[in-house]
């Protein structure tokens, strides 16, 4: 195997051809820090790297509206006037978060959150804060599910945290799923009401690049080298 670095792309030659990559990108973030007002509707976000994510809530994938933006305080208008607690995260959620609406939604029954991807993405995190354990039932699962298609059908990774089980107690977790290899859709199982996410952190699969634009950049390279050596 012989590796040719060009800067800008790596081409890889093997017995069943190339393999040609660009360059790794860095992780793209969303927080909901900039733009947003409480109470505020969110549907389609553009991430720091240009993907499009398109955020939604309800009890199953086929029963969807748009999520809710809260703002940190006491009372926080999206959760229950007492549940104000989570504030003392107010450093790492800043001052507002993607939630799961539950004065719009009834008091015992959170709703799932959904997004979807217009690029694929190759990993997925974000903080998890619960506000809701002081109603009954208390400590409910909440699962994060990844999938390769957009439909919500084709699981490619899972993971389950436990919310706190303490009255007025607010919990602050991550989620956090890596080499998905190409995931286009994310659902948040949440029967836990009064929940919300934040800092979301993705990185993008990076697009492979045409042959003929990799020979261009070779031949370029191959060229500027000689001339190099002429002078």
């Amino acid at each position: 195997m012989k590796l040719i670095n060009l800067g800008i792309v790596s081409v890889v030659a093997t017995l069943a051809g190339l393999t040609i990559t660009a360059n790794p990108v860095k992780a793209a973030v969303i927080d909901f820090e900039s733009g947003f007002s409480d109470r505020q509707s969110v549907g389609t976000i553009t991430g720091s790297d240009g993907n499009q994510a398109i955020f939604s809530i309800g009890r199953n994938v086929n029963n969807r509206r748009d999520a809710e933006i809260a703002e940190k305080g006491r009372p926080t208008t999206a959760f229950l006037p007492q549940d104000g607690a989570g504030t003392s995260y107010s450093n790492r959620i800043g001052d507002y978060m993607l939630t799961d609406g539950l004065l719009s939604n009834g008091p015992f029954n959170g709703f799932n959150y959904y997004i979807q991807f217009s690029k694929a993405v190759t990993s997925l995190s974000f903080d998890f804060l619960d506000l809701g354990d002081s109603l009954l039932p208390r400590g409910r699962n909440s699962t994060l599910t990844a999938y390769s298609d957009s439909n919500f059908t084709n699981v490619i990774g899972q993971i389950t945290r436990r919310g706190s089980s303490n009255f007025f107690v607010s919990r602050l977790d991550t989620f956090a799923l890596d080499n998905l290899g190409s995931a286009l859709s994310f659902s948040i199982s949440n029967r836990d009401p009064g929940t919300a996410i934040d800092n979301i952190n993705y990185e993008t699969v990076p697009e492979p690049l045409t042959i003929f634009g990799t020979i261009i950049a070779a031949g370029f390279g191959v060229a500027m080298k000689r001339k190099r050596q002429a002078a």
